[in-house]
């Protein structure tokens, strides 16, 4: 590989770390921590009624992230296939972010809901708009699987560090977390803008005249691949559940809430180091597959210590989280393996460049996990009797935010060990290496644009 290839790829894999995993991400690690929280004890809308926000919200993805992914692989424009979203999109997302934490709480119940209803559901499908191109990007990109894991580590390990500074400061700024956002909107608009620049599609196939209907069926077909949508989903459940359920297991069943920024702080350090040693548990494990079983195999066992053992004292509790973070995190920068295994897989199976319907089936199913990650959590509370405001729970309330906290997280991770023992893709390397070498040969000839 010449000079000018090496700093190229150095330039991509830098401008895709920094948007795939930057400012816009932060943005999610501040909904996914913070979010239901917001809603239940500053605009003091029920636990119930954001269960119900959030679970609509969720459905309504059901419908729109397919669609982006067909319309996306047939955008014809000068800007490219899926460059132009990375251009433009990013503005439409931060409006939207900004004014999703701008809800009053003097205004009545049926306007707060409405407001955040429509707010919060604009704002995902913008963010569809936004990541899934982004998500297909990669692969069109380049096929050399070192500079792809290149790039998914440092995505990781830039939303590990924004995850760390999140949860730490978003904990100092509860009431004032518009002002956040609006600083991690233009750090994630300054990023889109040089991935825009580096970004080129090298390798994707001409769509032809198929209906996206057609599309959708030809990945839906490969029924084995049905373990791999679960683990996308389950991958960011129990991930979300993580960080959202720990606000409220801190100020509640810990009953320490000026240690809730040191705590969130320690978890969002194991995510980061989880990041930073993926290479190495990639080497030792040998696969992605091995990887990740062990890795949430091991998260298994501490979660459940800690549902035990977690109010034991704060060493046991800050000890044993941060160990489950540093292996229950993998997962993030591993499921985006899998998602270029599968668009590997599909064209191999049927030659066809199918990034953006595989991405928009990823993020439908990433967003769908995240975003049930609060309606579940707010359910069980629900359930429970959890009280908003409240520092004396009743016992049943303090056992739904434990299980919120460590154990439905732990029946998460073995399924998702249960999904990953069937992955069907990991026999099928041998096969995709050489059609990737056939289309590096073939890149600038018919066919190949």
């Amino acid at each position: 590989m010449d000079k000018s290839q090496k700093k190229a790829d150095r330039k991509f894999i830098l401008s895709y770390a920094f948007s795939a995993g930057g400012g816009f991400q932060f943005i999610i690690a501040l909904i996914t921590s913070y979010f239901s929280v917001y809603l239940t004890d500053n605009l003091m809308i029920s636990a119930g009624i954001v269960s119900i926000i959030m679970t609509v919200a969720t459905l309504w993805d059901a419908i729109n992230d397919p669609i982006m992914g067909s319309i996306a692989d047939r955008t014809k424009s000068r800007f490219g296939r899926y460059r132009g979203y990375l251009l433009f999109t990013p503005f439409v997302v931060a409006i939207l972010a900004v004014l999703l934490f701008m809800g009053n709480p003097g205004w009545t119940m049926a306007v707060k809901v409405a407001y955040i209803s429509i707010i919060y559901i604009l704002y995902g499908m913008a963010s569809t708009v936004l990541m899934m191109p982004t998500y297909a990007i990669l692969p069109a990109h380049t096929l050399d699987q070192k500079v792809r894991n290149k790039s998914i580590v440092g995505m990781m390990i830039v939303t590990a560090i924004g995850f760390n500074i999140v949860t730490v400061v978003g904990a100092m700024l509860i009431d004032r977390l518009a002002i956040l956002v609006i600083i991690f909107a233009l750090i994630g608009i300054i990023a889109f803008i040089a991935l825009y620049k580096n970004a080129k599609e090298k390798y994707l196939m001409p769509i032809g005249d198929r209906s996206a209907a057609h599309d959708l069926k030809t990945v839906l077909k490969h029924k084995e691949l049905y373990p791999v949508l679960a683990t996308w989903f389950l991958a960011n459940l129990g991930y979300g559940m993580m960080f959202s359920a720990s606000t409220y297991y801190i100020i509640y069943y810990i009953g320490q809430p000026m240690i809730l920024g040191l705590y969130m702080g320690i978890l969002g350090i194991g995510s980061l180091l989880s990041m930073i040693l993926m290479p190495l548990a990639l080497k030792i494990f040998k696969t992605p597959k091995k990887t990740l079983i062990c890795t949430q195999l091991i998260t298994v066992i501490l979660y459940i210590a800690l549902f035990f053992a977690g109010s034991k004292g704060l060493g046991i509790l800050i000890t044993l989280s941060f160990i489950a973070a540093l292996f229950s995190c993998m997962q993030n920068g591993i499921v985006n393996i899998l998602l270029n295994d599968t668009i590997d897989y599909i064209m191999l199976k049927d030659r066809l460049s199918l990034n953006g319907i595989v991405s928009a089936i990823r993020s439908f199913a990433s967003k769908c996990g995240a975003g049930l990650a609060m309606s579940v959590i707010t359910a069980i509370l629900a359930i429970a009797g959890y009280a908003p405001n409240a520092f004396e729970q009743s016992s049943s309330a303090m056992m739904g935010i434990n299980m919120t906290r460590f154990g439905a997280p732990a029946i998460i991770s073995i399924i998702l060990i249960i999904c990953m023992l069937f992955y069907p893709i990991e026999k099928h390397y041998g096969e995709i290496a050489k059609m990737k070498e056939k289309m590096a040969d073939s890149s600038n000839k018919e066919g190949i644009k």
